[in-house]
């Protein structure tokens, strides 16, 4: 197995380790239930952040095999990402209570914060590998649809 893929998997499975433990953890004295639960779901936030880059980094280091090469990375992220959803909506994560939090967390995310983010960033990786031939080539008619068309 490649050194990479070895540590990607190592540290997913501390993650799940970690969320499980959590999970199980002691009984809270009454006073003192409502703050310490809302710490451990914030720092619950954490885990599904960590295993989506995982799982990013996973995917694009298989997609660089020679049988892999010609699978858009994009719509092997979509796919995943629906499925995750379609099973976690599903409640197969009920005993692992701190992926569930977390991801009830960033489904409550505001939309504008995920737009004003991540597109800035995805917008200019496409634009420094765009082929600046085909987009003057191509400009007249994104104008066209940009101004008349919309």
């Amino acid at each position: 197995m490649r050194p990479r893929l070895a540590i990607c998997l190592w540290v997913g499975l501390c993650i799940l380790q970690c969320a499980a433990e959590s999970s199980q953890g002691g009984e809270l004295s009454p006073g003192h239930e409502r703050s310490a639960k809302n710490e451990a779901k914030e720092y619950e936030t954490l885990y599904l952040l960590f295993a989506f880059v995982l799982v990013g980094a996973a995917v694009i280091h298989l997609t660089t095999l020679p049988q892999l090469h010609s699978v858009p990375v994009t719509v092997v992220f979509f796919v995943l990402g629906i499925a995750f959803a379609l099973v976690a909506e599903a409640g197969h994560f009920e005993f692992l209570e701190g992926i569930m939090n977390s991801y009830e967390y960033w489904a409550k995310i505001d939309p504008h914060l995920v737009l004003f983010v991540f597109l800035p960033p995805l917008l200019f990786s496409d634009a420094m590998a765009v082929d600046t031939h085909v987009a003057r080539r191509a400009a007249g008619q994104c104008l066209l649809l940009a101004v008349i068309g919309v």
